[in-house]
């Protein structure tokens, strides 16, 4: 089902981070070209943001991408935690753009 479909159905989320996009969309079956989409477009739009909302967004961002990560991490051993690979290129893609 498309996003505006699901938006004119009231099924699309009302308003969230980045992170809850990418989750709903990932529960919906979207692929990962989907998902990498919608990363790259939410980047390019802090881009033209000012500073002071661009860092307030992008904070808000990594930290809805740790919660998410943590609501769904798993033990490894004693050495801690794993991270899937996408969460930690979008985490990594965060912090560098904070960065900038």
């Amino acid at each position: 089902m498309s996003a505006y479909k699901e938006y004119e159905k009231g099924e699309w989320p009302k308003r969230g981070t980045m992170q809850h996009y990418i989750d709903h969309l990932r529960n919906n079956g979207a692929d990962d070209v989907v998902l990498k989409a919608l990363e790259d477009t939410w980047l390019e739009y802090v881009d033209n943001l000012t500073t002071n909302i661009a860092q307030i967004l992008l904070f808000d961002e990594i930290y809805a991408v740790i919660v998410a990560w943590l609501d769904g991490a798993k033990f490894v051993d004693d050495s801690g935690y794993s991270m899937e690979d996408n969460t930690f290129s979008l985490l990594k893609r965060l912090m560098q753009k904070l960065n900038k």
